[in-house]
């Protein structure tokens, strides 16, 4: 995701949080509120949205990027960058 993709993507988020409409649509239809706010989603994916909640953490287990070549301290970076930013959404530790 690039950072014009992220600025969007955090767009989609803000509206959310302030527009309880918005947000039910998101809910219903997530693919089709991300197609018209960011951009067109590639038709064979499939987007499903979960909430987090002050009590409730959707991990999400990440898309396994290419590791060839990369030590075992080296995918152990990758991970941790991921897991950092989904931590920070939400005040587990």
């Amino acid at each position: 995701m690039n950072n014009e993709q992220t600025k969007l993507l955090a767009k989609v988020v803000a509206k959310a949080w302030t527009d309880e409409d918005f947000k039910a649509k998101l809910k219903t239809d997530p693919k089709t509120i991300l197609s018209e706010e960011i951009s067109d989603i590639n038709p064979d994916v499939q987007v499903v949205m979960h909430e987090n909640t002050p009590n409730q953490l959707n991990f999400v287990l990440p898309a396994k990027p290419d590791l060839v070549g990369l030590s075992t301290d080296e995918i152990l970076a990758r991970a941790s960058q991921i897991i950092s930013v989904q931590l920070e959404m939400f005040d587990i530790m």
